[in-house]
């Protein structure tokens, strides 16, 4: 069961790395410029060469205080926990629960990287992350309410389409998707980075082998997102199926940061607010 573990937690790291570089070729594609192309046959080689440069790579800022450098490391702990639920996920009863926390851990750790940071940029960001996940997380719980209200529990042994009419099923699988995108920090919401204006956020001042880890959690986080949004609406029975969805909302994240500018603040806080809360509350009060 270790070897297997590791085995697996190995293969969603890999795939993590080739998502930025799927991610960058298809954003070449869409913006009509030049992808990842020099490293290797068609750039097939850039996240590895990438990965070395920045574990091999000095970090410019060497007092970063302890705290900042452990919560590096439970941010990607919980990214690389939510995935390994996966597998086991319809043997667990709580395996929502568990999800919700581990979500949680993540999205705080995300502020946290900026409010310790010493440079005002990281904090700015860290502000603007704050503001984003406490808009967010609360939709996100309701939705697992929703979820499991539906469901009779907090498993996923089943889809939630088999219990769920299709006219409340498709604004729920809406929504659920904008919380994905807001929870991944991909644009419009990518107000914890920003790099126009805050150069990288509240990752400002995390260089080398650090930078590495949180983009890492990052793509990590996309890839479970991706995976959870194919449990819920498709079920765990097609392995195929499940990838392929998986695929098209990934393939879909990116074409809208490709594609899309940035929202603003108070944009995302209504939107969550105002328009996702009371549909969330709606669709509850069908259960």
């Amino acid at each position: 069961m270790i070897l297997k573990t590791l085995v697996y937690i190995v293969c969603c790291i890999f795939t993590a790395a080739y998502m930025s570089l799927f991610e960058r070729k298809l954003i070449g594609k869409i913006q009509k410029r030049y992808g990842p192309d020099q490293c290797g046959i068609a750039g097939v080689t850039q996240p590895i060469a990438d990965s070395l440069k920045l574990i091999l790579k000095r970090n410019a800022i060497k007092n970063h205080s302890k705290l900042s450098i452990f919560i590096i490391w439970i941010l990607l702990s919980a990214s690389l926990f939510q995935l390994t639920l996966l597998p086991v996920i319809n043997e667990n009863k709580y395996a929502l629960l568990l999800i919700a926390i581990s979500h949680s851990i993540i999205l705080f750790s995300e502020t946290g990287l900026g409010l310790l940071s010493r440079s005002k940029y990281g904090i700015m960001g860290g502000i603007r992350c704050y503001f984003q996940n406490i808009a967010n997380h609360l939709p996100f719980i309701i939705s697992i309410l929703v979820i499991a209200m539906y469901k009779k529990d907090f498993s996923l042994n089943m889809p939630v389409t088999d219990t769920m009419p299709i006219y409340v099923s498709i604004p729920f699988a809406v929504l659920f998707f904008i919380i994905f995108l807001i929870s991944t920090n991909k644009l419009p919401f990518d107000f914890a980075e920003s790099e126009s204006e805050l150069v990288a956020g509240c990752y400002t001042e995390y260089g080398g082998i650090m930078f590495a880890m949180i983009y890492l959690a990052d793509y990590l986080n996309i890839l479970f997102f991706a995976l959870l949004i194919s449990y819920i609406f498709i079920g765990t029975s097609n392995i195929y199926l499940i990838t392929l969805t998986s695929f098209v909302v990934i393939f879909l994240c990116i074409v809208i940061r490709a594609t899309t500018f940035r929202s603003t603040q108070d944009n995302m806080t209504s939107l969550a607010w105002k328009i996702m809360m009371p549909l969330l509350i709606i669709i509850l009060s069908f259960c």
